[in-house]
């Protein structure tokens, strides 16, 4: 018999139960001789936001992504664009085929660690997951004149399999399964990337022993209690504060204060990584299906996905550049502070929002989220830190980001854990010489325990761009001579083109694992070939992959541009810096508060590459003087 995530008796306790439809799939599922235990059924798998109905996976073979509706077909048309829309009022909704579609993709594009890479070396890969969309109230003869004219493509209707109630019989189901690759072993869908799936469909429990005893002083224990904000309350401080240590701990304060599902949001793709980490260290007991943490974007994104909120994509799109798509989408749908209007009764609202990094977000973003997702009277506390506005957002008139809709004064951390005295000079002197007159003065009240004889603070400077091989061979040399764990090594820039390199020769002239926030360089050269518009939508892709799969503790070197890496911190980390700026470094930032970001990243040894930037150039070498 099939194993259940959850079990069968707890989804029966569920607050939500199943649909009428989803129940008698799933208990048809429960049958004794239709599958055996090598078949692993999820049902409703929370996937960073993604939540498919119900996912079939059995090892060596593949994985079945079941949507389930318990519509009418007659209350619903398919127009000449093939969109689906509703006969009452003709208003649109979400095609459901296009639906179970969408969770395959991205099963491919942001979940699964290294699924979309091996997609891209062998096309074969994309037929590990199959998708299928049950109409619980149809026959499998209404259901095919309905849809004749629905699919998008003929690779659509070859794959995904639409059946209906009379299909619900172990013959029929057989044929089902055989059809979506279930009864086929493959040789592609090994332990790794078996494992991959375990790890994210599977509903984990974190327990008390896992966590860590932290300690907190006053002032981050009375930030770290859960309570309502009639208004909101806002929390700023220095680079290594612990804001992130407050943020973790009240997410977890308020799951237990409301039982309920924490939205915790994030502008970088990668920190939502670090939080769950720091969620981790809490010696608490919870299941982390109690939250909900992502990154704006792609919060949104699901969210239009969910109430069937269509992306129009005009005619001549693909011939537009990458900052007209990116305005077009911006301004159309995630700074539209109205596109939630129409549907803003079928919204799901959370008892608890928590915003990390706010110096990312526009206001619109934040009006949106505060009018659309917070529940009357919840909780609503955004973090940040004004000197890491590297996207350069408008201040207000007291030097400082804007929360909206908070008013009073900030909650401030002045006390930094995490830098240690060298850097932590560093980084006062830093704000000094560069952001005079542009922000406050974050005073630095620096705790590390660590004596400063124990940090390290190297600056190489080469006036002119020299063969990376050399810099690579320089850079393990002052390794060896550190005595380093990989582990504890990272490799920052503001520009993807140079750590590509580097992680190359890493790779293959030192023989060492990496992980990278970023293609690489043998994937770099297969794109390459495709027209400008395939390519830039592949490295995005496969970047975000890479960035969803970023975590602290590989045992491997990191690389990373500095504003992938923004909220992280590491023990030995190189900043290289250099002196051109082109597209290659996937958007437009305030290079100042960038270079700022990048070195407060640092906990015990700064090593900073400088090749041949000028501006930074006097400054870190008077470092270099005043501190040998």
């Amino acid at each position: 018999m099939a194993i259940f995530f959850p079990s069968e008796e707890n989804i029966s306790r569920l607050k939500v139960l199943p649909t009428a439809g989803e129940k008698y799939l799933l208990d048809f599922l429960g049958t004794k001789n239709l599958l055996s235990d090598e078949y692993e059924i999820y049902y409703q798998p929370f996937l960073n936001g993604d939540q498919p109905d119900i996912i079939i996976m059995r090892k060596d073979y593949g994985v079945m992504i079941i949507e389930v509706k318990d519509w009418s077909l007659t209350s619903y048309r398919i127009d000449n664009n093939k969109k689906w829309r509703v006969k009452t009022n003709d208003s649109i909704i979400k095609s459901p085929i296009y639906q179970v579609k969408k969770y395959k993709e991205n099963l491919y594009d942001l979940h699964i660690e290294n699924l979309l890479e091996n997609k891209i070396v062998d096309k074969r890969f994309f037929g590990l997951v199959s998708c299928a969309v049950y109409f619980h109230n149809e026959t499998q003869e209404t259901i095919n004149k309905f849809i004749d004219n629905c699919f998008e493509s003929e690779s659509d209707r070859k794959f995904i399999k639409v059946f209906g109630h009379d299909s619900i019989n172990i013959q029929k189901f057989r044929i089902i399964l055989s059809q979506q690759g279930l009864y086929q072993r493959s040789l592609l869908f090994d332990s790794t990337i078996y494992n991959s799936f375990k790890r994210y469909l599977k509903p984990s429990l974190h327990t008390i022993e896992q966590g860590i005893k932290i300690q907190f002083t006053e002032q981050q224990q009375r930030l770290a209690k859960s309570k309502p904000t009639r208004t909101g309350q806002k929390i700023k401080g220095v680079a290594g504060s612990g804001k992130t240590h407050i943020l973790a701990q009240r997410a977890v304060n308020a799951h237990k204060r409301t039982d309920s599902k924490i939205l915790i949001l994030t502008y970088n793709i990668t920190l939502k990584n670090y939080i769950h980490d720091k969620i981790s260290d809490v010696r608490e007991e919870f299941s982390w299906n109690a939250f909900y943490i992502t990154n704006y974007h792609n919060f949104l994104t699901t969210q239009f996905n969910d109430l069937g909120i269509e992306i129009e994509i005009p005619g001549d799109f693909e011939n537009w550049s990458i900052e007209e798509k990116t305005e077009y989408f911006d301004k159309k749908y995630y700074s539209n502070e109205r596109i939630f209007e129409p549907v803003k009764e079928k919204i799901q609202k959370y008892q608890v929002i928590l915003i990390d990094e706010l110096q990312d977000y526009k206001e619109e973003w934040q009006r949106i989220i505060r009018r659309y997702f917070l529940d009357d009277g919840g909780e609503f506390v955004v973090f940040g830190d004004v000197n890491q506005n590297i996207y350069d957002r408008p201040l207000d008139e007291y030097k400082d980001f804007k929360a909206v809709g908070i008013p009073g004064e900030w909650n401030v951390l002045k006390e930094s854990f995490r830098l240690i005295t060298k850097v932590a000079n560093i980084a006062v002197e830093f704000q000094k010489t560069f952001f005079n007159g542009k922000y406050k003065f974050d005073e630095i009240n620096q705790v590390n325990q660590k004596s400063n004889s124990e940090g390290y603070y190297q600056y190489i400077y080469y006036d002119q761009l020299i063969n990376i091989k050399d810099i690579v061979d320089n850079i393990y040399s002052l390794i060896i001579k550190l005595n380093k764990h990989p582990n504890d090594i990272c490799f920052l820039s503001q520009r993807i083109g140079i750590l590509r390199q580097i992680d190359y020769l890493i790779r293959n002239n030192q023989h060492e694992n990496t992980q990278t926030m970023f293609e690489s360089q043998e994937i770099y050269e297969k794109f390459k070939t495709e027209s400008n518009n395939e390519y830039a939508n592949k490295l995005k892709k496969v970047r975000d992959n890479k960035k969803f799969n970023f975590w602290m503790n590989p045992g491997t070197v990191k690389l990373s541009t500095i504003h992938s890496f923004k909220g992280w911190e590491i023990d030995t980390l190189f900043l290289i810096i250099e002196d051109d700026y082109d597209e290659d470094s996937e958007s437009k930032f305030s290079i100042d508060e960038l270079i700022y970001t990048g070195l407060t990243r640092c906990r015990n040894n700064l090593i900073v590459v400088n090749i041949s930037n000028q501006r930074y150039h006097s400054f870190f070498q008077k470092f270099t003087e005043e501190i040998a």
